[in-house]
């Protein structure tokens, strides 16, 4: 994680005109493997993209593809804001009904952590990708593959805070 998140940053300042690669001083961890034996799940929002994941990339190939999603994950928090109850309520309804209805279990986040660590972050750009990746952190000893859906394919996938070559840099030697 410490030499993707260099690397990421690397990539911000290519992309971004960032002046610095900040130097990040961390000891490393033993991996830790899950509890329940190799886990998959996908980060679920509700919008297309989300979908998309969750019906196997919509055709029904992914599953060859990636194997089976075990869980979605639903964050409160990103795309809701915390204080709109009534909306977060819906959204949580409506992503528990769907993961019953595919067959997956439902996993609800709460965080407050765009509101009050990166409110000045550009959140398309740079933020939510890493706040995403912060998410799959918490979790980390539950699941060995988190999938982070994608709002453009790979050939055309612009600088933006979540992105396929820079979304497998922020793994752990536990998770991917």
């Amino acid at each position: 994680l410490r030499e993707g998140a260099k690397k990421v940053m690397a990539r911000w300042r290519e992309w971004y005109g960032f002046p610095v690669v900040a130097e990040i001083e961390a000891e490393s961890q033993p991996a830790q493997p899950p509890k329940d034996g190799p886990r998959q799940a996908a980060f679920f929002s509700g919008g297309i993209d989300a979908f998309y994941t969750a019906l196997d990339f919509g055709d029904g190939s992914g599953r060859a593809q990636r194997g089976p999603i075990d869980d979605l994950i639903l964050v409160h928090g990103f795309d809701v804001k915390l204080y709109t109850k009534e909306l977060l309520e819906r959204a949580s309804m409506g992503a528990h009904v769907t993961a019953e209805t595919l067959g997956y279990g439902i996993v609800d986040l709460t965080t407050n952590l765009h509101d009050t660590r990166l409110p000045k972050v550009p959140w398309g750009e740079i933020g939510h990708g890493a706040a995403l990746v912060s998410c799959a952190l918490a979790l980390e000893g539950r699941y060995t593959r988190i999938l982070m859906p994608s709002s453009y394919t790979v050939e055309h996938a612009p600088p933006w805070g979540s992105h396929p070559e820079q979304d497998p840099l922020l793994s752990t030697s536990s998770y991917e």
